[in-house]
């Protein structure tokens, strides 16, 4: 069984560059395939949720779904 001593060591400055640079970080193998599935079955699902409700931008779709009726 591996154990935290078994991970291999990344840098610091590495995701600081990263996050600083792009602001994206990708670390393989991170999350196992079937969560991120579901997370971006998730997200996708959202996205077609609001994509037609009336407003102008993001913002207003994320207020529109946050005060929607939960039923």
């Amino acid at each position: 069984m591996a154990s935290a001593f078994d991970a291999p060591a990344y840098e610091a400055a590495d995701f600081m560059g990263g996050l600083y640079g792009a602001g994206i970080i990708g670390l393989p193998s991170a999350f196992a395939p079937r969560f991120a599935d579901g997370l971006r079955a998730g997200i996708m699902g959202i996205f077609a949720e609001v994509k037609d409700l009336p407003g102008r931008g993001s913002a207003a779709r994320a207020l529109a779904l946050v005060c929607r009726d939960p039923a």
